[in-house]
C-alpha cells in the first residue's frame, strides 16, 4: 500500500473503495517502513486511520487473516477495531498489543498480540520493544493463531461472537478492555478473507524482510479472491506460482500495466 496526502492506498482487492483516511495525528514517513513509506500515528485518541467502505467477516464464523509490521514501545496499543465506534457493542472485534500481565495477559506477556472480543487469545512473546516486528492473526474453525515474525506464538479457540457494524479503524481505541490508540509506525498492514497457512505467513514475514524479494525457490500461492501487489517496476522470480490452486506454466505474470507475457488484473497489481 501507499500513502499520499490524507489517503492510505489499498493494493488489494476493493481498490480505491477500501482506501483509508488519515484521521488525526496520523502521517506519511516516506522510506520509514520495510516496504516503504509508513504510517506514523502520534497515540492521540483523536488518531487513526478510517476504512469507510468497511470490511466484514472478522468474527462469527468467518475465516480471516490480519498482518503486518509494527514498530511501537506501547503496551496496549491498539492495531485494528471492528466496530470502532465510540461505545463498546458486544461481539466487537479488537487486536491489540496487551497491556496486561499474568493470566489475563497474551501469555502473562505485557505487550503480546491479542485478539478480543469476549475471550482471549495471545502471543507468548512481546512486540512493542521499539523495533520492526511482523505479526500475523489468522482464524479458522472458530481457533485464533497467532504469528511474531512469521513464526507460531500462541492461540486459542474463540466463542465465535456476531461481529456487529461495519466501522474499521487501524490504531483507534476508545480504551476498552486495557488498549490505548496506537502510537509508533505500521507498514503494509494487510487483511484476507482466508485464515492463511503458516508457511504462507512467514513467506509474507520473509518476503517483507528482505526488501521484498523471495527466495528463488519459493512456491508462491495467491489465493482465489487475493491480489499480488509487486509494485509499479518490480518483480520476483520463484520456483513455482499457483493462482487459485492451480499450477501456472513458466513466464511472467502481472497485471495489464506490466510487460508481462501473461497479464491478469484479477490476481496480480503492479
Amino acid at each position: 500500500s501507499g500513502i499520499g496526502g490524507t489517503t492510505a492506498t489499498n493494493s488489494g482487492a476493493g481498490g480505491s473503495g477500501m482506501d483509508g483516511l488519515l484521521v488525526g495525528g496520523v502521517t506519511a514517513v516516506t522510506g520509514g517502513g520495510p516496504n516503504g513509506p509508513a504510517m506514523e500515528f502520534d497515540g492521540g485518541w483523536g488518531s487513526y486511520i478510517d476504512i469507510a467502505s468497511g470490511i466484514t467477516g472478522l468474527g462469527g464464523g468467518s475465516a480471516f487473516t490480519l498482518a503486518g509490521w509494527i514498530r511501537t514501545g506501547t503496551a496496549g496499543a491498539s492495531l485494528l477495531r471492528k466496530n470502532g465506534a465510540a461505545a463498546w457493542a458486544f461481539g466487537e472485534e479488537l487486536f491489540y498489543l496487551t497491556g496486561k500481565g499474568g493470566a489475563g495477559g497474551a501469555g502473562g506477556y505485557v505487550g503480546g498480540v491479542q485478539h478480543s472480543g469476549g475471550f482471549i487469545a495471545g502471543s507468548t512473546n512481546a512486540v512493542n520493544n521499539y523495533t520492526w516486528r511482523f505479526f500475523a492473526i489468522s482464524r479458522a474453525s472458530d481457533y485464533s493463531t497467532i504469528y511474531v515474525d512469521g513464526v507460531l506464538d500462541g492461540g486459542s479457540g474463540n466463542m465465535g461472537l456476531p461481529d456487529p457494524g461495519g466501522t474499521v479503524r487501524l490504531g483507534f481505541s476508545s480504551g476498552n478492555d486495557d488498549s490505548v490508540p496506537f502510537v509508533g509506525q505500521m507498514d503494509d498492514f494487510q487483511v484476507y478473507n482466508t485464515a492463511l497457512t503458516g508457511d504462507q505467513i512467514a513467506e509474507l514475514a520473509t518476503a517483507s524482510s528482505t526488501g521484498g524479494q523471495l527466495p528463488s525457490t519459493t512456491t508462491l500461492h495467491i489465493d482465489e479472491g487475493a491480489m499480488l501487489d509487486l509494485g509499479r517496476g518490480c518483480h520476483q522470480t520463484v520456483h513455482a506460482l499457483y493462482i487459485a490452486g492451480f499450477r501456472m506454466w513458466r513466464g511472467t505474470w502481472g497485471s495489464t500495466s506490466s510487460a508481462a507475457e501473461n497479464q491478469d488484473d484479477v490476481h496480480f497489481a503492479g
